[in-house]
């Protein structure tokens, strides 16, 4: 069963808020998912409508620069909803992909690399390691590895995820891994291997 994920959409949400103004237009910055966050908690909402509305939260608070709440708000979710996570495994995940993004944004390679990391061990334990949501993800950890200089890692990760994908009939992403693996290795000159 593949669950989809919360951060496709989120992401471009956040591409069209943070998209610059042009001279004349109008702005104008609410905090209607923040008040909808707080009514959610008053009035103890599950925890499936609390972790939307955190998400929500969240990218209004990034996209008004103000990444230390969008920061705090996930971080709070999490504490709240992570033992949700056999229940909720995507909404759940998307609470630590999201909050990835804001510490990459602001250059907290640690707290990425937990998010990330967590983002991805609970799709593996809630749905599989066989799972294309948790597949896709790994591809998409790996990639940002490559990224911040973690080459073997990220080459080891692109590895696993390319037997598993080959074993379970997603020759898509078996090529996927492969390619860059290969690339991986023309990179750093291992022309044989590549």
């Amino acid at each position: 069963m593949s669950l989809p994920l919360m951060p496709g959409p989120l992401l471009l949400l956040l591409a069209q808020v943070a998209a610059p103004a042009t001279p004349g237009d109008v702005v104008v910055i609410g905090h209607r998912a923040e008040r909808a966050l707080a009514a959610c908690l008053a009035r103890n909402c599950p925890p499936a409508q609390e972790v939307e509305a955190a998400l929500k939260a969240s990218v209004e608070q990034f996209a008004d620069a103000r990444y230390a709440d969008a920061r705090r708000t996930l971080q709070d979710a999490i504490r709240r909803n992570k033992r949700h996570a056999a229940d909720l495994p995507g909404p759940v995940s998307s609470l630590y992909a999201t909050l990835a993004i804001v510490a990459e944004h602001e250059g907290d390679t640690n707290l990425w690399r937990t998010a990330s990391r967590n983002n991805v061990l609970i799709l593996r334990k809630n749905l599989g390691t066989a799972n294309t949501a948790t597949i896709t993800e790994e591809l998409s950890f790996a990639d940002d590895m490559v990224g911040q200089g973690a080459i073997d890692l990220a080459d080891g990760v692109y590895s696993r995820v390319q037997s598993r994908a080959a074993a379970n009939g997603r020759g898509d992403l078996a090529a996927s891994a492969a390619f860059r693996r290969a690339w991986l290795a023309l990179q750093r000159e291992r022309f044989r291997d590549a």
